[in-house]
């Protein structure tokens, strides 16, 4: 796959996909888990959960919308979620994650 789209070009779509997750995160007023680092990864974006909500209710219910996103790990596992965007994820796919992820706080904000 990385010969047919160009190495180049993969890595240029990782950046992409993690800035569209980054903007994301800001514009809702959330805040990544780790907002010190000096460099971001392309690959993975680790996010702070708001203290109301759940995360495992919440990937339970991406994964019920058939959107599968990674637990916070060690002592991030309960406040926060990781989205991966590499390997075979298109823009397409992390817009469809971020659009079910609204979807989701909202429900969740409303049931509280």
């Amino acid at each position: 796959m990385i010969h047919e789209e160009g190495l180049q070009a993969t890595f240029a779509r990782h950046e992409e996909m993690a800035l569209m997750v980054r903007r994301w995160v800001t514009e809702r007023g959330l805040s990544l888990q780790c907002p010190n680092q000096k460099r971001c990864s392309p690959t993975l974006t680790a996010i702070r959960i708001p203290p109301k909500l759940d995360p495992v209710v919440v990937r339970d219910r991406l994964k019920a919308r058939g959107i599968l996103i990674a637990r916070g790990i060690g002592r991030y596992e309960k406040c926060g979620v990781r989205i991966g965007h590499m390997g075979d994820i298109r823009p397409a796919d992390v817009k469809q994650t971020l659009d079910c992820l609204d979807e989701v706080f909202n429900s969740l904000r409303e049931d509280h």
